[in-house]
């Protein structure tokens, strides 16, 4: 199936509907501006006819269709965002496919140069294997498929990962609206979301610690009571409004006991409640969905269980601060206080709310963070329909597969390869001219492994993995910082290997070209020694070279050392490549092909 027309025809759909409730917004605007200027009219009335009664009422009738118009257009504009939204969605998807990851937000500060495989194997980065699988909005989404990515789950992990992809690729619809409620998140820059929800976190389990709390519970509803009373006798029965002095003072002195602590509750709850705001439409995309997976219905009841639901608790948390932030207003503030007690009686009720719930905020969020994350590897399987989940086997040392191609590397120009590799301490030379495949090659390996341990399906027609640890060795810099050549970079990353191996984990490597800073004799001994202690070792792998006599070492270890190779050839005064890879020894080197072509004289000497 063509993904790219799919995508386009999402995109004209949602155009579509995206102009429609633009018409109707810009439609409700200008209705909403002749209720404000009728408004104006009636006032003009009301003076002019001496405060007639239907003037009153037809003011009433304005304000009332002009709240409607206003909730009304709430709705309508967020609408208009989602299929905004929508919109770019299948943007994003199109550049995934052509390839074109540059222009997708990504994550940062994850690509970790000690991590054993994450720079060497493009897992992150603006071109990388996240921008590729991610479609979560949320930091916390990210941060999880970034740890997924990062090191091997267990096989009961994967394969229950696995069926909750499967589940979701096939709800494309919803999966792609449960990410454009999500990117409201981008108003937020990551830093400050980060500073949100760990506030939000703090702030949920700060249950507040109110002094004289039962006695003040009592003050503030039989005040404020009693203060209603006597201004009702005041009216009815002509008792002298002198009364109410001694009530609106205790309250004034309540407030003034307590406003450090209203007022210090109000910037902490503005700040949590902007980012669970955001969440609040994620839950209830959540919750109106029926899941079958195992692992989504699991997520799905840590938000919905019983009578408790998150969005309709969420939505009594926006009442209380609703009430909170109404004496922001400096004329409500001075009735809605002196008379009413207004922010003690938001203030217990917010604490009530925090003493309910807030212990399971963090629950709440994680499974946002959770279904964001297998959305994800859902949406790379619906983008990628030829893509397949690999078999985990419980053997220790397995790696094969038929027709494995680079996720990162686009349809038309990916090469597919075979391979298999079964035995423990088994040792893989892989020879090839420059230019042929074999750094590709070994990338294609790992990161279709590293995707296959986070449960996303791989680039392959078929492939079976055991579990094991993966370490490479391909890009080793020097470092100006720590005063290190790239040589004696190179050689710690092959200790590190070593010294891992020795403590018993299994572990599947990758060397691409090692040794490169020193002369060839001791290249070669290098190589040559270090590919004897690893066939010793809890390990299986592959080394690079363009190292000719390394392939000899077949010979003397049949059982243990196989020869593969990428090669070149001329054809009509050209090199080509058919990066496919093949049994024995490479036969043929390109570099002085390569110098002729760029017209470096080769007999000039």
């Amino acid at each position: 199936m063509d993904r790219l027309n799919d995508f386009q025809d999402r995109i004209d759909k949602h155009k579509v509907n995206q102009k429609k409730y633009q018409a109707k917004s810009d439609v409700i605007s200008w209705i909403r501006t002749g209720c404000a200027i009728l408004l104006l009219v009636c006032v003009y009335f009301l003076f002019k006819l001496d405060f007639d009664w239907k003037v009153f009422l037809a003011m009433g009738v304005i304000v009332s269709v002009f709240i409607f118009l206003v909730k009304q257009h709430q709705k309508i504009k967020y609408q208009l965002y989602l299929y905004t939204s929508l919109i770019k969605i299948n943007e994003e998807e199109i550049m995934k496919l052509e390839g074109n990851l540059e222009r997708i937000p990504s994550i940062a500060g994850h690509d970790d140069k000690l991590h054993f495989y994450t720079s060497d194997l493009d897992i992150f980065g603006a071109h990388s294997l996240f921008t590729l699988l991610n479609r979560a909005e949320t930091m916390g989404g990210k941060t999880l498929l970034a740890s997924w990515l990062k090191k091997a789950s267990s096989k009961q992990e994967i394969l229950a990962r696995q069926k909750g992809v499967e589940e979701l690729s096939g709800l494309t619809d919803w999966r792609q609206e449960f990410q454009a409620h999500g990117q409201q998140i981008r108003t937020f820059k990551n830093h400050d979301e980060n500073r949100g929800i760990y506030s939000l976190l703090l702030w949920a389990g700060d249950v507040l610690k109110i002094r004289y709390h039962l006695l003040v519970s009592i003050l503030i509803k039989a005040i404020p009571a009693a203060l209603i009373l006597v201004i009702a006798l005041c009216f009815i029965r002509d008792v002298s409004f002198k009364y109410t002095i001694p009530f609106i003072i205790a309250n004034g002195i309540i407030l003034k006991i307590y406003s450090s602590l209203i007022n210090k509750t109000k910037m902490e709850t503005g700040k949590a409640a902007s980012i669970l705001g955001v969440y609040k439409n994620l839950f209830k995309s959540l919750e109106a969905q029926h899941f079958h997976s195992d692992i989504l219905a699991r997520q799905k009841k840590d938000i919905v269980s019983g009578d408790s639901v998150v969005s309709s608790n969420i939505s009594q948390l926006e009442e209380i601060l609703f009430k909170l932030e109404a004496t922001y207003n400096p004329y409500f503030a001075i009735v809605g206080n002196y008379f009413l007690l207004w922010d003690m009686h938001a203030l217990f009720a917010l604490n009530k709310w925090k003493g309910l719930h807030g212990p399971n905020i963090s629950k709440w969020t994680n499974a946002i963070h959770h279904i964001e994350s297998i959305s994800s590897l859902a949406g790379t399987m619906y983008a990628n329909p030829d893509w397949v989940f690999p078999a985990i086997s419980d053997e220790k040392f397995v790696l094969t597969s038929l027709e494995l191609g680079h996720p990162l590397i686009r349809r038309g120009k990916r090469v597919s390869n075979n391979f298999s590799m079964t035995h423990a301490s088994d040792v893989y030379i892989i020879t090839g001219s420059n230019m042929s495949g074999k750094s590709t090659f070994l990338r294609t390996l790992g990161i279709n492994s590293v995707m296959a341990f986070a449960g996303a399906p791989v680039c392959a027609r078929s492939m079976e993995v055991s579990i094991f640890n993966l370490f490479t060795s391909m890009r080793t810099n020097d470092s100006l910082e720590e005063d290190t050549s790239s040589f004696y970079a190179e050689l710690k990353r092959l200790k590190q290997l070593i010294d891992f191996s020795n403590t018993g984990n299994t572990t599947f490597y990758m060397l691409d070209e090692i040794l490169k800073g020193t002369n060839s004799k001791d290249r070669h001994e290098g190589t040559k020694a270090l590919i004897k202690q690893l066939m010793n070792q809890n390990n299986f792998g592959i080394i690079s070279t363009h190292d000719l006599e390394l392939g000899n070492m077949e010979n003397q270890y049949p059982e243990k050392i196989k020869n593969y190779s990428f090669n070149s050839y001329m054809e009509q005064g050209r090199l080509v490549f058919d990066y496919t890879i093949r049994d024995g020894v490479c036969k043929s080197f390109n570099a002085s092909d390569l110098m002729k072509q760029i017209g470096i004289r080769m007999d000039s000497l």
